[in-house]
């Protein structure tokens, strides 16, 4: 016994000298090595403070400046003195390794499964001694630990691993502007060494959990932005959050309120969250951040009044609260913030008056109130705010004149005061605030003629003067402001030439003249202004030919020529044009067949999203093949034209998935209609109508997926975006115009096939279409009956199915929405149905037409009785039957038989079937055709198979 608890404490002894040897080993140092007195290492891919300014906030900031058109630059060093703390101490390389921080650097190289350029080629194993010094982004302290990963914008495509929580020592991570993907690791909680945290730029989603964003005691700064998190905002831990200073979640899918506990990171200094779905009040708690510098919350669905606890932010210089729906007129507090330097407050519903203890904010370098309802005229007193860079008042109810004390706005660069109602001529002063950059005065009721002193403008790149009640010729001298980049003119009472001196613009990206009253031919000196973009010349009245010269214009993307009298071909140039997605060359007199190669518009037009040349004289064949690409056209319209032959069968109707709006309607087209249109799964709006179309309405109709979508479910109407080409076009000067136009602006779905000769029955497959608003069959050879499954058609507003041969019984039920109905000259039969929306249809909803139709609302009684003559005369020469009988017994007879009848009627089976078996039988039948006939379908309702 005592020798072997002897051997077992010499064994024991041993072991422990064996690890005290072994000690440094372990530790990845020898024991003579000399220690460093640096505490960090550096690589030659570490940081820099450049760099990190540049990465973590660039991208978001220049979103911003691109959006709303900053000038103020944000001091960005003053959010991040840790970084240079941490750049100051790197000074030595130091080659030992850490085998544990290895073997996770190697499997988070692993979990990347795309590496386009190449980045973390020397990521291995077989040089795993030198990762410090050169594995690129890494970066180590004197101990072998990775302190840094930077590996910013190299279109890394992978997961982030969670073995990264295995680096103690990280304090800064980068891996921003990569496609990264899947959920943030909850393992990043144990990297308790964490100062800089970038992800943003990626593909990250999941939840995000207190843990990531306030439990890691020395996190500084994390940048969340830019990727797919559906998420709470995390509460804020009590006792935690004791270092953070920037927290930036923009452009995510963050939702829900904004937690109250954010007061408790009293550090903060940057809270950016703006691009959600946040919902619910500002918190008044956030008015305790008394170091915020930077709120940005806009883009949002914030409701409810902006706190006046805000106030207490003295440090605050960037406000953001735009594009939420915030309303209230209280903000008088805001004059007490005398630190701000950008206010944006556009795009909410506040009231009132602008505050006059504005005034108060002389640092004030930004004031954006626009497209609120503030009401009042502009004040004086903003002419005092000489600091103002920027200054949006525009989409409010401001009133009166443009103040002259604005001209002391020397530094002024943007003026936005569009969507007003202000009067009065353009104030001449306007012309000494010579550093303008954009000067939108557009949608108000400014008269009189352009100003020439806006000519000293020279750095004005933007000149927004539409829709006002403008007079005169343009003048000659627009030609000297040659860094015009966008001209608005349109919608005015602007009347001559397009003055010639306007070729001198070639910075212009985008010309708006339509809508006035121009006269001439379109210049051919367009064609040489490359940069243009957009060209706006509808509803003037322009003549002469299209100018071949515009098929030079390779960036063009909206050229809209509609509403004039030009006159010739189309030119064939214009193939050239392959930027183009907007070409409306409608309600004009161009004459010819179309250029060769217009068969398949998406060859030479890949990003064609619109294209109309309605109401010319156009003729020919119709122009559709367009089996060559897979195309963007959303919207296509032929009609109105003397365009001849049937529709071509060589289309793949696969390859117009976007197609929206099809109309071929008033045209001499002849034969069936394709098969391939009820491809066309996103096709809202049809209308052939007015042809000489033949044959059956397809049976693969039901394959129309855009007319199955409900009302108010329809996404991105067409035109729904202010000022989108297409409203202009669905605007024309004509009157004599389909319906169609004036739906498609709505979003809705309509289809007109009337005014033509097809055959055949209503295809069941119609009923499947339940988010049809308007269906127009009349004018045709149809025949049958009205299928009762039209009921299904909730959404259904029109339905006219007049000057047919239809026939049989009108349904007893259909649509609640119908607000017209016909089905005049037709063979229906029977008793026009009552009730519900029947009582609401006149006569003419069922004749002339339909001799078999009964009922009040046409004045055609269902039954008509024959009634001897009435009288006080009595004949008693006459046999009556009561001359031989009495009325009591004859009732009382009556009465007996008609209880004995019934009770043999239901007690003896032979009886029972000889009076109630036809209409069992036909009860029966009616389920079973039901039960077989009606299936459900994934629209929740039924169908008649076809």
């Amino acid at each position: 016994m005592t020798t072997s608890n002897g051997a077992l404490v010499t064994s024991m002894l041993a072991f422990s000298l064996l690890l005290v040897l072994l000690f440094p080993l372990i530790q990845g140092q020898a024991p003579s090595a000399p220690r460093t007195s640096s505490n960090v290492l550096h690589s030659k891919y570490h940081f820099q403070p450049t760099r990190l300014r540049t990465s973590i906030l660039s991208r978001e900031l220049s979103y911003e400046r691109s959006t709303l058109e900053h000038t103020f630059q944000l001091e960005k060093d003053r959010y991040h003195p840790f970084v240079n703390r941490l750049d100051r101490s790197v000074l030595t390389v130091n080659t030992t390794i850490a085998p544990s921080e290895v073997n996770v650097l190697l499997a988070i190289r692993e979990s990347i499964h795309v590496d386009p350029s190449g980045a973390l080629a020397n990521w291995s194993a077989k040089a795993n001694s030198s990762y410090c010094n050169t594995w690129m982004g890494v970066s180590c302290d004197d101990m072998g630990h990775v302190i840094s990963i930077e590996l910013p914008d190299l279109m890394l495509h992978g997961t982030l691993n969670p073995t990264i929580g295995n680096l103690m020592h990280l304090s800064y991570l980068n891996l921003s502007g990569n496609s990264l993907y899947g959920d943030l690791p909850s393992a990043m909680m144990r990297c308790i060494s964490l100062v800089v945290v970038d992800l943003s730029f990626n593909n990250l989603d999941g939840k995000l959990l207190a843990g990531h964003l306030y439990t890691l005691p020395k996190l500084e700064f994390i940048n969340l932005s830019y990727n797919m998190f559906t998420s709470l905002l995390p509460e804020v831990p009590e006792k935690s959050c004791t270092s953070l200073t920037n927290l930036r979640i923009a452009f995510t899918n963050l939702y829900g309120d904004i937690p109250s506990s954010l007061n408790r990171c009293k550090d903060l200094r940057a809270l950016v969250l703006h691009s959600n779905q946040l919902s619910g009040n500002i918190p008044i708690s956030l008015g305790e951040l008394h170091k915020l510098e930077d709120l940005e919350l806009n883009n949002n669905t914030i409701t409810g009044n902006i706190p006046s606890q805000l106030a207490s932010l003295k440090n605050l210089r960037i406000l953001y609260l735009h594009r939420n729906k915030l309303e209230g007129i209280g903000l008088a507090w805001l004059g007490g913030m005398t630190s701000l330097v950008q206010l944006y407050l556009g795009t909410n519903g506040l009231t009132g008056h602008i505050p006059s203890q504005l005034a108060s904010l002389k640092n004030l370098q930004t004031l954006g109130l626009s497209y609120n309802n503030l009401q009042g005229p502009i004040p004086t007193w903003l002419g005092g705010m000489t600091s103002l860079v920027i200054l949006t008042l525009g989409g409010n109810q401001l009133t009166g004149h443009i103040p002259s004390q604005l001209a002391s706005l020397k530094n002024l660069q943007k003026l936005g005061l569009e969507n007003n109602t202000l009067e009065g001529p353009i104030p001449t002063w306007l012309g000494g605030m010579t550093s303008l950059v954009q000067l939108t005065l557009g949608s108000n009721q400014l008269k009189g003629h352009i100003p020439s002193q806006l000519a000293s403008l020279k750095n004005l790149q933007k000149l927004g003067l539409e829709l006002n009640k403008l007079q005169g010729p343009i003048p000659n001298w627009l030609g000297g402001m040659t860094s015009l980049q966008q001209l608005y003119l349109g919608s005015n009472q602007l009347k001559g030439h397009i003055p010639s001196q306007c070729a001198s613009l070639k910075n212009l990206q985008l010309l708006d003249l339509g809508n006035n009253n121009l006269q001439g031919p379109i210049p051919t000196w367009l064609g040489g202004m490359t940069s243009l973009a957009s060209i706006w010349l509808s509803n003037n009245q322009l003549s002469g030919h299209i100018p071949t010269e515009l098929g030079s214009l390779k960036q063009i993307q909206i050229l809209t020529l509609q509403g004039n009298n030009l006159s010739g071909p189309i030119p064939p140039s214009l193939q050239n044009c392959s930027s183009l997605e907007y070409l409306f060359l409608s309600d004009n007199n161009l004459s010819g067949t179309l250029p060769s190669g217009f068969e398949d518009l998406t060859i030479f037009w890949p990003s064609l999203y619109a294209f109309s040349i309605s109401n010319n004289k156009l003729e020919g064949n119709l122009p559709l093949s367009l089996a060559s690409l897979n195309s963007t056209v959303a919207f296509m319209d032929f009609s109105r034209n003397n365009f001849t032959g049937g529709l071509s069968t060589h289309v793949d109707g696969s390859h117009l998935s976007s197609l929206r709006v099809l109309l071929i309607s008033y045209n001499q087209l002849e034969g069936p209609i394709p098969a391939w249109i009820g491809d066309l799964t996103s096709l809202q709006v049809l209308d052939v109508s007015h042809n000489k179309l033949t044959g059956s309405i397809p049976q693969n109709f039901g394959n129309l997926d855009g007319y199955k979508v409900q009302a108010g479910n329809v996404s991105d109407p067409l035109g729904a975006v202010y000022n989108s080409p297409i409203r202009f076009l669905l605007t024309p000067k004509s009157q004599d115009i389909s319906l169609a136009y004036a739906y498609i602006l709505l979003g809705t779905t309509y289809m007109d096939m009337s005014s033509n000769a097809l055959e055949g029955e209503i295809p069941t497959c119609i009923t499947d279409l339940v988010g049809m608003k308007y269906l127009i069959l009349s004018n045709n050879k149809l025949e049958g009956g009205i299928s009762p499954a039209f009921q299904y058609l909730k959404q259904l507003e029109t339905f006219d199915l007049s000057q047919n041969i239809l026939s049989g019984v009108i349904p007893t039920s259909l649509p609640f929405a119908l607000s017209t109905f016909n089905v005049s000259y037709n063979n229906m039969n029977g008793v026009i149905p009552t009730g519900n929306q029947f009582n609401t249809f006149g006569m003419l909803s069922y004749i002339p037409g339909n001799p078999g139709l009964c009922g009040d609302v046409i004045k055609r009684p269902c039954v008509v009785e024959s009634v001897p003559p009435g009288g006080d005369s009595y004949a008693p020469d006459e046999y009556q039957i009561f001359d031989y009988g009495s009325l009591p017994g004859f009732g009382i007879g009556l009465v007996t038989g008609f209880f004995l009848v019934v009770a043999i009627s239901l007690t003896w089976a032979p009886a029972f079937d000889f009076v109630f078996g036809g209409e069992v039988r036909q009860r029966e039948e009616e389920k079973r055709y039901i039960a077989s006939m009606l299936r459900p379908q994934q629209y929740g309702l039924f169908k008649y198979p076809t």
